[in-house]
């Protein structure tokens, strides 16, 4: 995506490199964080089956035993306490490349709660996925994480109201084939390198599973959102998982003609992906023996979700008339009377404009309304940022 720029976080890890990468086990080991928030507070707590969580003043740092969290504040007048527990990729753990962040209120564990998948662009993406400052700061950079981070009520909706837990994925920006890791990456080089464009839902599931175990979530009331790279990304999970709503941002469903479908070499820092098999990037022009599965023919996977996309005339990247119309026609075969695919064309104010390019847009999709949809997906009742409606 020629509108975005790497991500931000670039510091060099330490620790064993990764040995094996494809497996379908993940074991991600949680990481406690440096603070890099005036009110931070880093706990420990013991999670399932205790669902009592000890509250503790700001300045100390606390541990009952289980996952390392934080209290964060929203960066606000309001500064609403809102908890996060971010997990990273270790030196030397076998499988799983991607980082994650679970954000809660209230209880730690409660298998009843909406999950809310959250996914951001490629911008959003480390260099360096285990290192904490950045799978924190990148996690909530983008959509409803980046809502909840910086407006008490967003994060009072969100967390209270709606009562989701909001699980925000981030991805490593490539893969060095020679030390078969996504750490120490030279990103940006030719040489060994497998530029990441694709989430892989096998890898989610695994992290899903582990989110389950450790703070609980109703399964079958799991949402999607996300933007660009993770917006396709919610689409390629959908295929292979219900999700009960899914809103994405300049997002589509995928077939082969698409840049990110091609097997490129990594020489622009954007270029396609390809093949899932890590190994064999096609550098070169090697040829791809894993191909990434087309999602377009999978429409039907989305007969009963309800589906709304973002969409913009001036969208460089998700062509609005040759990519995300042809994802709501080809949903809309199989849409029931509770479903089916709607497209939100998002205009400029400037008359000469095409709308939005594909980086603003990525703004677009987080108003009441979008979280309502998301609500009303999994039969929950819809919400409001209105005052009256607080605790």
């Amino acid at each position: 995506m020629a509108t975005h720029k790497p991500s931000r976080c670039r510091s060099t890890p330490s620790g064993t490199i990764i040995g094996a990468l494809l497996s379908t086990l993940i074991f991600i080991f949680v990481s406690s964080i440096h603070a890099s928030h005036s009110a931070d507070n880093t706990e420990r707590v013991a999670l399932a089956p205790r669902r009592h969580q000890h509250h503790h003043h700001h300045h100390h740092s606390h541990s009952s035993g289980g996952i390392n969290y934080r209290t964060l504040r929203t960066n606000d007048a309001k500064a609403l306490p809102f908890n996060l527990s971010t997990s990273t990729i270790k030196g030397g753990s076998p499988a799983g490349i991607y980082g994650w962040n679970f954000i809660w209120r209230g209880d730690a564990y409660d298998r009843s709660r909406p999950l809310m998948l959250s996914i951001g662009s490629s911008e959003t993406r480390c260099n360096d996925v285990s290192n904490p400052a950045c799978v924190k700061e990148n996690g909530l950079d983008h959509g409803w994480p980046e809502r909840i981070a910086n407006h008490s009520s967003y994060a009072r909706t969100i967390l209270d109201h709606a009562n989701f837990g909001v699980l925000s994925i981030v991805s490593p920006l490539c893969y060095n084939t020679s030390r078969l890791s996504p750490l120490r990456n030279e990103c940006g080089t030719a040489k060994d390198m497998h530029a990441l464009k694709h989430i892989r839902p096998d890898l989610v599931l695994g992290i899903m599973k582990l989110v389950q175990q450790q703070f609980g979530f109703d399964e079958g009331k799991v949402v999607g959102s996300g933007g660009s790279m993770g917006g396709r990304g919610i689409f390629r999970l959908g295929t292979v998982r219900t999700l009960r709503a899914i809103s994405v941002t300049g997002a589509h469903l995928e077939t082969d003609k698409d840049a990110y479908m091609n097997s490129l070499p990594y020489v622009p820092w954007d270029s396609g992906e390809g093949c899932w098999t890590l190994s064999n990037p096609n550098v070169g022009g090697t040829k791809c023996t894993d191909k990434v599965p087309e999602t377009m023919p999978l429409a039907n996977k989305f007969a009963n979700t309800p589906v709304q996309i973002y969409s913009s005339y001036g969208d460089e990247i998700a062509n609005l008339n040759t990519q995300v119309r042809p994802t709501c026609d080809a949903i809309n075969k199989f849409k029931t009377p509770t479903s089916g695919c709607t497209i939100h064309v998002v205009r400029s104010n400037s008359p000469l404009s095409r709308g939005p390019t594909h980086a603003q847009l990525m703004d677009s999709g987080f108003e009441e309304e979008d979280l309502n949809f998301l609500v009303r997906g999994y039969g929950g009742t819809p919400v409001s940022f209105a005052k009256r409606n607080r605790r």
